[in-house]
């Protein structure tokens, strides 16, 4: 990123995040093909009113995960093995304890904010649902994130952490 045009590397740069993007999409679109195809139109609605919320959660998990990559990424440069080391296991502690941390605000405050959304009383039940199997995912996901800096490049982004674990 140091030497000859800045165009192209931000654009490189920036292709892991469109990547992860696009991810995201097709997985919630699988995630409505597969319930609204075996679960029926109550399943698919709930899915369909928990869309703002399980945005939510994967926005905070990869904004969370910008300040580690960026040590990281500085440690790799650095080639400093040993501090690498201690840092990936200090990340993916803190990780998993972030994740269990959002399961949990995930379970007390999904009901109050599906109400405030709108969602129907008819599908509240199974938007509830598929919000606590999603949110048991969170320190899965929180732990995996800090693999993206260790072992990606921008050609070969980790995939691990593009979508959220379920």
């Amino acid at each position: 990123m140091l030497h000859g045009g800045l165009a192209g590397k931000l654009i490189l740069f920036a292709l892991p995040l469109a990547f992860s993007s696009i991810l995201q999409q097709l997985f919630n679109s699988a995630d409505v093909a597969v319930v609204g195809r075996f679960a029926g139109d109550t399943a698919l609605a709930a899915v369909g009113s928990c869309v703002a919320l399980v945005g939510i959660f994967v926005n905070l998990i990869v904004g969370l995960s910008v300040g580690p990559n960026a040590v990281l990424a500085l440690l790799i440069g650095q080639n400093n093995r040993e501090e690498i080391n201690r840092t990936l296991h200090t990340v993916i502690t803190f990780g998993a304890a972030l994740g269990v941390g959002l399961m949990i605000v995930g379970w007390l405050t999904a009901k109050p904010i599906l109400v405030l959304s709108g969602t129907p009383e008819s599908v509240l039940d199974q938007a509830l649902l598929y919000i606590f199997i999603y949110s048991r995912s969170c320190w899965c996901t929180t732990s995996a994130r800090p693999f993206c800096a260790a072992t990606a490049t921008a050609a070969a982004p980790c995939t691990t952490c593009l979508s959220p674990a379920r």
